[in-house]
């Protein structure tokens, strides 16, 4: 008589990412096949808040998340529009990282991180809250195809 074992299932972790325009949206898919392609263990919603700014963006993120449960989020802003103190006030109670695209041409990336890790330490220290950054230029954010 053959024993047979259990099945081994390996849940998939969860992240939902919302950016606030087509362009974004792209740029997410982009991230996706890029690092989350084929057994990464990873499944990526991607969503589109169709413009309006950051409140909307959140406030899209807020709203995909009463219907479905996700182990991370996401919130891609840009800086066209500025945040409000609510803003940050709903991006933090709904634990959603925070993505900042810098304006101009694309600067050297090692000194970049460097100068927006010493940033995250401070904001770490004052509020506890941990940032990784990663350095994304708009060029490199408009035209995926480009970015290495």
């Amino acid at each position: 008589m053959t024993r047979y074992g259990k099945p081994h299932i390996t849940q998939r972790k969860t992240l939902l990412a919302v950016g606030e325009g087509k362009s974004d949206a792209a740029f997410l898919k982009y991230l996706r096949t890029q690092y989350c392609a084929g057994g990464s263990g990873v499944a990526v919603t991607v969503r589109q808040a169709n413009g309006k700014g950051p409140s909307n963006v959140i406030s899209t993120a807020i709203g995909a998340l009463r219907i479905s449960s996700y182990d991370k989020k996401l919130c891609l802003l840009d800086t066209d529009i500025d945040w409000t103190s609510q803003n940050k006030i709903d991006a933090k109670r709904s634990d959603a990282d925070v993505a900042v695209l810098l304006r101009g041409s694309p600067g050297k990336f090692v000194a970049t991180k460097l100068a927006m890790d010493d940033l995250a330490y401070d904001v770490l220290l004052d509020t506890g809250i941990r940032i990784q950054p990663l350095p994304v230029w708009e060029s490199e954010w408009s035209q995926p195809e480009n970015y290495s």
